[in-house]
């Protein structure tokens, strides 16, 4: 028997990097081999942006090529496809740990350095609701700056394997709710977001510790949100390891093979 997930996504990296995650996990906690299909609205070789190099297919593979393999996974897709429903069989939707996994290399940690990401090179603004420290990255960066940090600023035009090596790296990262903060999910670096949406910034990226009031980050406290990100990694290791080890049978769930 295999366990078939359909899952509607879109160009951004927190659109397919949760279903990739779930994916993996669930070949464990479901003992038997999973078949996720993953639903593109546009043609297989698009680009997010004509600013582009890079397709979004090539960033799919990129970022899978970084994680930790597990035997039983199958990935296909469709593309030109809008189906009506998000997911078929993500049964864990609400639940913090189903988005996580693993680097398929141990990560070493360069001090000081910080991977940073804002909204202000996006080609539409996504809203003050997930990026509430858009009028004032430049003062934070300025902060970090001036507190002896090494920031190195990602875009969606950095290549995925740069965004990557930095991640991995990287001694934390900070940004707003959106780009690359849930690639942090399978790498398990530190990060700081800010975002008025605290429960859901938080359900993407649960490692991670949410601010709502960015100027808080221009004080010299910005240590003591990324200390608490690393003992939210612990939590979430030892969480996520359980997690995956209460085995289900998942015909048995309410949501099998039912369209959300």
């Amino acid at each position: 028997m295999t366990f078939h997930i359909q899952w509607r996504s879109n160009e951004g990296y927190g659109d397919f990097v949760g279903g990739m995650a779930y994916a993996h996990s669930s070949v464990i906690k479901y003992k038997q081999p999973v078949t996720i299909n993953f639903h593109w609205p546009n043609v297989k070789d698009s680009y997010f942006s004509s600013l582009d190099n890079e397709t979004i297919l090539y960033r799919f593979n990129h970022i899978l090529s970084f994680m930790r393999p597990v035997k039983g996974l199958n990935i296909t897709h469709t593309f030109s496809s809008i189906p009506t429903y998000r997911f078929i069989n993500q049964l864990e939707e609400f639940n913090y740990l189903h988005g996580l996994w693993y680097p398929k290399h141990e990560l070493k940690t360069t001090p000081k350095l910080v991977v940073h990401w804002s909204s202000k090179h996006n080609v539409t603004f996504p809203g003050y609701h997930k990026d509430p420290a858009y009028d004032i990255w430049d003062d934070i960066v300025d902060r970090l700056l001036a507190l002896g940090y090494d920031v190195r600023e990602v875009t969606y035009r950095t290549p995925i394997k740069k965004v990557l090596e930095l991640i991995a790296n990287c001694e934390f990262g900070v940004g707003y709710e959106g780009m690359i903060h849930q690639l942090f999910k399978f790498m398990w670096k530190p990060l700081v977001v800010a975002s008025q949406r605290k429960s859901l910034a938080k359900l993407l990226a649960p490692q991670g510790y949410v601010i709502t009031d960015p100027k808080l980050l221009l004080s010299d406290n910005i240590l003591d949100f990324v200390n608490i990100s690393k003992q939210e990694i612990i939590k979430y290791k030892d969480l996520h390891y359980k997690y995956m080890h209460d085995y289900q049978d998942p015909t048995l769930h309410p949501l099998y093979n039912k369209e959300i």
